[in-house]
């Protein structure tokens, strides 16, 4: 059963707590936080691929925290690493597509320790994160969404040529038919000493233009 810690509200490029902190703990692993997405015409991140994001001052690179549709909402899966170390651990959201990356504005402060207690708190925006969230976007998107595309993408032509191929073999097929059709058809001519159409004489013909049975 997934246990869900806490929930956040991202309204814009903004995000918030909306609800308690709950039980976690050091070296917790796949814990989730529900996500209450912005469903305006304004949502920044709307139709773009979104991912959470942790850092800490103990981590060398932010920690990926891929989002899993329910059926009962949106959820971010907060992995191991999220929980190696005790202390702050600070949660942002980053979508990108072709043509852009969009980062919010401020992230979220969870506090992990031994004690088994969560608190969470908002922390004010800070340009060097932004660039670490933007790194590490860059980094999960050249490793896991490209080559996603890129294995659709030769499957796709994979499949194409398979198409082709059997699209030769059904043409070679129909004209081996076709020849095979040509040859029985002489070989019943032959059986009674020729076709009785190139053999028949001018005196053969009766006067309707018919040849003889």
């Amino acid at each position: 059963m997934d246990i869900v810690v806490t929930q956040i509200k991202q309204i814009g490029r903004e995000i918030m707590l909306d609800g308690n902190s709950l039980v976690g703990y050091q070296h917790s692993a796949n814990l989730f936080i529900k996500l209450i997405k912005d469903t305006s015409e304004t949502n920044p991140f709307k139709g773009m691929v979104l991912s959470g994001y942790c850092t800490s001052w103990k981590s060398d690179m932010p920690i990926v925290c891929p989002l899993q549709e329910k059926d009962d909402g949106t959820y971010i899966l907060l992995p191991d690493g999220v929980f190696e170390n005790e202390g702050d651990v600070y949660l942002s959201l980053a979508a990108i597509d072709e043509n852009k990356i969009v980062i919010t504005s401020n992230r979220l402060a969870l506090q992990v320790d031994v004690s088994n207690k969560i608190k969470a708190a908002v922390s004010p925006p800070e340009e060097y994160w932004q660039r670490e969230v933007l790194s590490a976007m860059k980094s999960w998107y050249t490793s896991t969404v490209d080559p996603y595309f890129e294995k659709s993408k030769e499957k796709l032509d994979d499949l194409i040529d398979q198409t082709n191929e059997s699209q030769k073999d059904v043409k070679n097929a129909v004209a081996q038919c076709y020849d095979a059709i040509s040859a029985l058809q002489l070989e019943t001519f032959d059986m009674d000493g020729g076709d009785p159409f190139t053999q028949a004489s001018e005196e053969d013909i009766d006067v309707n233009g018919g040849y003889p049975i």
